[in-house]
This record gives C-alpha cells, structure tokens and sequence, in this order.
C-alpha cells in the first residue's frame, strides 16, 4: 500500500529478499496490544479496542452499500444496468433494508451503558467514539483535499475500463463440470 501511496512511505522498506520489515514489525506491534488484557485496567482497554472494532465493521458495511446503491443509479442513470454480469434480487431494496439494519446495530452497540447505574462516562466513550472519529476523518478528508461531499450521478465513471473488462469476459472459457462437487462449487462461486 506504501507503494500505491495508500500508506505512509516508511512501510515501504525492505531487506535485500524483499521482505516490508518495517510493515511486519508494525503488524507484529499491534499483536502485542491483545497482552494489555492481562492486567485488571487492561480489560477496560481492551472493551475500548472491542468497541472500536465492532463499529468499524458496521460502518464500512454502511459504507460498501451506500457506494454500492449510488454505483446502481450510476448505471441506471447512464442506461447500463443491464450490461451488468449479474444483479442481484430485490436490489435496491435490499441494501436500503440493510443500510437500515445495520444502522440499528450501530446506534444499539453501546446502549448497555445506558442500563447500568450509575452512568459511566468511560463506557459511553468507549461504545460511541468511532462515530465522531469516522465523521471528522471523512468531513477532514473532504475539507483538506477540497472534494465534494455527494457527486452527483453524471460525474460518477462507470466507463472507464470497460471495454478492458469485456474483452477479458469475452477470451474467459465456458466451465465444464466433470461431477457433482465441481457442479456445485461452479454454481457458489
């Protein structure tokens, strides 16, 4: 990823066989942070990375559904819907249920510290502090590159690569199943 740009530069270091040593031991470092748990106020930590964890989770699923759903009224929008290779059922409304779903579970993660008298401040940080990180990292970003908040459907590129993409579709063979386990898998995958 440091080498794409999508990293900081530093990751990129290698020895002479090619091996991110900086990234391996950066990856390693994180590793250690699960021996905070062996302490008494190391669980409290560890609750907090739990946290953070869980509601990364759903709010990069909100966030792969919102793209995905403004990726689907791009196609519309540039009457290419049906070039798509496969669609799924009930789309859009699937992702809007999901969207809906999933924001229920963001929201209700923590509300257990809601439950517990007295109310502890710490606990309530800990189950709601990636939100306002996630909001002030994405309005940071937009800020300091200057993007827009919402591109509107004309400006989203859908044809770029296609033609690339078609003619890799068109050289791919037809995949002939030889018994049952290879019918199935080509049918899953």
């Amino acid at each position: 990823m440091s080498l794409t740009g999508q990293a900081p530069r530093f990751f990129s270091k290698t020895t002479r066989l090619g091996v991110p040593w900086v990234a391996v031991l950066f990856t390693f470092a994180i590793g250690l942070l699960s021996y905070l748990n062996v302490s008494n106020s190391g669980a409290t930590v560890f609750n907090w990375f739990v946290n953070i964890s869980t509601i990364s989770g759903y709010i990069a699923w909100i966030i792969v559904m919102v793209t995905y759903i403004r990726f689907r009224k791009a196609m519309i929008y540039h009457n290419m819907l049906d070039q798509l290779p496969y669609r799924t059922p009930l789309q859009p409304y699937a992702s809007y249920f999901m969207i809906g779903l999933v924001s229920i579970l963001t929201i209700t993660n923590g509300f257990k510290v809601f439950m517990i008298k007295p109310f502890n401040a710490s606990n309530f940080v800990a189950a709601y502090i990636t939100l306002p990180i996630v909001l002030v990292l994405y309005i940071g970003h937009k800020i300091w590159f200057r993007g827009p908040f919402f591109r509107p459907l004309h400006e989203i590129d859908v044809i770029t690569g296609k033609k690339e993409m078609d003619e890799l579709a068109a050289m791919e063979e037809e995949r002939v199943a030889s018994n049952w386990l290879q019918r199935f898998w080509y049918w899953l995958a």
